[in-house]
């Protein structure tokens, strides 16, 4: 395997992964999250699953644009030729959602892969990434302004990062 081929590994699993921020509060968060649902469809005359894909599509359009990198934090230690891969594209690697793919660019790693958004709420969002293979990465995240916070949640490359916007989607 070249360089580049696990630098796009790690960049794939970098952004199949993020999601699990919200773990430790999750009761709280769905005792919170399920209390507006229930006033929502009650106050609107909309169903729930009607309110699930209405949060689905928003949440879709809210990801959809050029992000860049600020900051990963792997939970297992990455070997050192990855975690200098990894140096090296903090600050530098864009990534472009347009509502079924994302590509990944940044410094000598290039990545094209599809994902879809598979839960939300709000500011919250789960989603699943496939590689080339077929293979589904999960992660989980919230949106914060102009930045993304995400967790990874499929081993190898767990963790948490932060992606901060730099354009919407045109």
């Amino acid at each position: 395997m070249t360089a580049g081929d696990q630098a796009v590994n790690v960049l794939s699993v970098l952004f199949m992964r993020a999601g699990r921020v919200i773990r430790a509060g999750s009761a709280v968060a769905l005792l919170a999250l399920a209390t507006p649902s229930f006033v929502a469809c009650a106050s609107s005359g909309m169903t729930s699953s009607q309110i699930a894909a209405q949060d689905l599509a928003s949440a879709g359009e809210r990801l959809k644009g050029t992000w860049l990198l600020n900051q990963f934090q792997p939970e297992v230690s990455l070997e050192p030729m990855f975690a200098q891969l990894l140096q090296l594209q903090v600050g530098h690697l864009v990534v472009t959602f347009d509502g079924t793919h994302f590509v990944a660019n940044g410094v000598g790693a290039q990545a094209t892969r599809t994902y879809r958004v598979v839960e939300a709420d709000g500011d919250h969002l789960k989603m699943t990434f496939y590689d080339d293979t077929g293979v589904p990465y999960d992660c989980e995240g919230y949106f914060d302004g102009n930045s993304l916070h995400f967790q990874g949640l499929t081993s190898p490359w767990t963790g948490s990062g932060v992606l901060s916007r730099t354009a919407p989607a045109q």
